[in-house]
């Protein structure tokens, strides 16, 4: 939260979050949204900072620092919330925490406070509900339907963002064999929080159905970027590395709440190939998730892997062994890439195999012969 309220401090929000700021602000006042201020996106994209402006106006300070301090706030809620309703191992939870708190606060950087950022503070308990569907897990009432309703609010913004949650949803029922994930009343409170807001905006703004849709169908909506562009951008690229690692780190065999993200992620792409601008701020979404699920992966409860990266969650008197012996191995290995073909005997010998090593296989034979040395040699 510091790095982040620093990192803001130090910069500005983004032109389309300053510009929405002052578009609500022009509504608060009385001007009449659609009439007397045009603007491209639908009433969610204002509403959703009129809180920040009411509060803002309330205790006399800058909207845009009320709207930086609110949404961090917001954020933090949402990871502890998530946290909660994912219930991960004891000895993950400050690297999951950490991992979540970095690609909400840090990673946004100038997108900070954007639409699809605050959606995806709004859709992140959703989503993790989704994950206790596929596990078959049962949840208090109130939390579903406040998770339900945050995944409204992602939807209200952009109804694209749906096809988020949508691959999730799927696998839950192929899963367990049953409709019951996708009737559970977190869907039931999306739906109802998306009524509403279709409501609000049939009987409040009816400028943007008589006035403004049917301009961006005919300018904006068409004047998409070319497929090549779209396809070769970070908002499709970074979320495939994202895929290939978390697979790789797991061995094929992700667990389910990486696999979920991973779909999630792939939906946010999805929804960003439909909107068809390639903006980073549509990226934003699909990349936050591919990072998180190989920070999910990389925390995974596993010996080796947590001897492979130098943790572990158990002190004992062989931790010191465990470190010089990844020291080791990772030095040979290092030796082996520079030397290309040529390794030395001792080399071979430390590293056990002939081709290339995986890590889990280096870690645990470089492991192996650390513990077979005497005692004398140990640090």
């Amino acid at each position: 939260m510091v790095l982040a309220l620093a990192q803001q401090a130090l910069s500005s929000l983004n032109c389309d979050v300053s510009w929405l700021i002052t578009t609500a602000e022009r509504v608060i006042d009385g001007a009449v949204l659609y009439r007397d201020v045009e603007e491209v996106n639908p009433p969610a994209s204002i509403l959703i900072y009129m809180p920040f402006l009411a509060l803002a106006r309330a205790i006399a300070l800058p909207p845009e620092a009320v709207t930086v301090v609110l949404v961090t706030v917001l954020a933090t809620v949402s990871i502890i919330t998530s946290g909660r309703l994912l219930d991960p191992p004891p000895e993950t939870q400050p690297q999951l925490a950490g991992a979540a708190a970095f690609v909400l606060l840090v990673l946004p950087a100038d997108l900070f406070a954007q639409r699809e950022h605050i959606a995806l503070i709004a859709a992140l308990p959703m989503l993790t509900v989704l994950v206790g569907r596929v596990e078959g897990r049962a949840f208090r009432r109130r939390d579903a339907w406040m998770a339900g309703l945050g995944g409204g609010i992602m939807v209200a913004i952009k109804p694209h963002l749906l096809l988020a949650l949508l691959p999730v949803a799927g696998w839950a029922i192929l899963r367990q064999r049953s409709a019951r994930p996708a009737l559970g009343v977190e869907w039931v409170a999306l739906a109802l929080l998306c009524v509403g807001y279709a409501f609000v905006v049939w009987t409040v703004f009816p400028l943007y159905l008589d006035h403004m849709l049917p301009l961006l169908r005919r300018v904006y909506l068409p004047n998409r970027d070319s497929w090549p562009h779209l396809l070769m951008g970070s908002m499709v690229l970074i979320p495939a590395v994202a895929v290939a690692l978390t697979v790789w780190i797991a061995r094929g065999r992700a667990t389910i709440p990486a696999t979920a993200a991973l779909l999630a992620s792939v939906g946010f792409v999805a929804a960003g190939l439909v909107q068809g601008k390639g903006y980073l701020n549509h990226g934003y979404p699909a990349v936050a998730l591919g990072l998180l699920a190989i920070a999910l992966e990389l925390t995974r409860p596993s010996p080796v892997r947590r001897f492979w990266y130098g943790l572990s969650c158990r002190p004992g008197p062989y931790r010191h062994v465990r470190l010089r012996a990844g020291r080791e191995a990772l030095c040979a290995a290092g030796r082996c890439v520079a030397a290309g073909s040529t390794t030395s005997e001792n080399d071979r010998r430390l590293l056990r195999l002939r081709a290339w090593p995986s890590p889990d296989a280096l870690g645990g034979r470089a492991l192996g012969r650390a513990t077979r040395q005497p005692m004398g040699d140990r640090e």
